[in-house]
């Protein structure tokens, strides 16, 4: 065989297997077939489900992961404000123009949002609750650091004592010191000496 096209011949006897259909050689019918009723007679495998896989430990529902081929369900539109929204932005338009009165009117807040009762601030029912704990503990340490420990004394133990003495000390041998140095460059013969050289 020189891999030519002419020196192929197909078989023309082929066979159908008796359980799938497909056709084949006599020779190679008979091995087909008993892998082929194996086959056929065994449990189908469960379809692997890599969304299921991936939702596993995490926040997402199982029931929301999608399928090879299968299309997501419609969400309900949601409800849409935009009128609303709409008149908002006109008002803000003449109030920057001058063409209203007073202070330009506050934003509308959806009747869904949530007012922190630390900061005052509004928030998506979902980010509100997640924010008002936050801002709750960070209001405890902003009020911890500036209250103000009025009846409680400090009084500096041994250690901090006697660590105060030294630097105390060491202060005025230094002083001390760099005065006597001063004082001995300036002395005569040294001086003189300097001059002679």
């Amino acid at each position: 065989m020189n891999g030519s096209a002419e020196e192929y011949v197909a078989p023309t006897d082929l066979v159908p297997c008796r359980i799938c259909g497909r056709s084949f050689a006599e020779a190679a019918l008979v091995k087909h077939e008993k892998i082929c009723e194996k086959a056929a007679t065994k449990k189908p495998r469960k379809v692997f489900d890599s969304g299921k896989m991936r939702a596993i430990g995490t926040d997402i529902p199982v029931n929301h992961t999608l399928r090879p081929g299968q299309k997501p369900k419609p969400e309900k539109p949601k409800k849409s404000n935009w009128k609303q929204t709409h008149e908002d932005f006109i008002a803000a338009i003449r109030a920057a123009r001058g063409g209203g009165e007073g202070p330009p009117p506050r934003s509308h807040i959806p009747d869904n949002f949530k007012q922190c009762p630390y900061c005052n601030r509004n928030f998506s029912p979902s980010a509100a609750d997640r924010h008002i704990e936050f801002c709750k503990t960070q209001s405890r340490r902003k009020a911890a650091a500036v209250k103000p420990d009025a009846d409680r004394v400090v009084q500096p133990d041994k250690k901090s004592k006697v660590l105060l003495e030294t630097c105390h000390l060491l202060s005025f041998l230094y002083a001390i010191s760099s005065l006597a140095a001063t004082k001995w460059l300036l002395s005569e013969p040294f001086y003189h000496h300097k001059k002679m050289l």
